[in-house]
């Protein structure tokens, strides 16, 4: 069923893309293309029009092989929206790459390639013993051509960074004692409460209470509000350990002696 499409997607996806762009003009975007051949700033950079429409070509493309999917106006409209933020974010994480220095070398990239294959190589069956990831199969395989290293090579380049400036990022951040007995409390702390909701206006009117109730109120809760533990009345002297004049005049005499 998709067969026909796929092998005009290209065509459709351009079309559709010029129509979608055209249409932003039409709703009130045109004025913005009069003034300025770019459509907006992604950290001081301009991205121009035919880059976004090319850009948005190649990302709708991919994404009607990958899904089997027909590109409609609807889907195009999230594809930009995800294109968009996937360039700002890329903006944003090569910043902070430079800001960190993070550099991977092609030493790091051939070690990861051989002794960390990613989850989507490690769960297929044409690697596994006995169901199991087998580590020897997979570089025997890698070995013979029968992945294709180039697209492993790219995605570690991609990704490898990114993973470094994640570690960094967390090797620097802390958390203050405060926050952690905060946060523990609010996980473990309960308590079982009776609510009594009342007008604090009400509060605002005198109350007299009279001698006999509040003896009665003492009475009652005696043993529980007022009731005190023994007690001793101890009195005593305290005479200060320190000599006298006298003492002192003595003991210099001793020492002369």
């Amino acid at each position: 069923m998709f067969a026909p499409l796929r092998k005009y997607s290209g065509i459709i996806i351009i079309i559709t893309a010029i129509a979608f762009i055209a249409g932003m003009a039409l709703m009130g975007m045109g004025d913005i293309f009069k003034q300025s051949s770019y459509i907006g700033k992604i950290g001081g950079k301009k991205i121009f029009i035919q880059e976004f429409a090319k850009k948005l070509e190649e990302y709708s493309y991919n994404y009607s092989q990958q899904t089997e999917t027909e590109i409609n106006e609807q889907i195009l409209v999230y594809l930009n929206n995800n294109l968009w933020n996937e360039m700002v974010q890329e903006v944003v994480i090569q910043k902070a790459l430079k800001e960190y220095k993070i550099v991977i070398t092609d030493e790091q990239i051939i070690d990861r390639i051989k002794n960390d294959p990613p989850k989507e190589i490690t769960n297929q069956e044409v690697f596994h013993t006995d169901g199991v990831f087998d580590q020897q199969k997979y570089l025997d395989i890698l070995k013979n051509g029968g992945i294709d290293l180039n697209a492993l090579e790219a995605y570690y380049k991609r990704t490898m960074p990114i993973e470094l400036l994640q570690e960094r990022i967390m090797q620097g951040a802390t958390i203050a004692e405060e926050d952690i007995r905060q946060k523990f409390i609010e996980l473990n702390e309960k308590a079982d409460a009776k609510i009594i909701w009342f007008n604090a206006n009400n509060l605002t009117q005198n109350v007299e209470v009279s001698d006999n109730e509040i003896n009665e109120y003492y009475v009652t809760n005696r043993d529980k509000e007022f009731k005190k533990g023994a007690t001793r009345v101890v009195q005593y002297t305290s005479i200060p350990l320190v000599p006298s004049k006298a003492d002192e005049k003595n003991a210099k005499e001793a020492s002369k002696k």
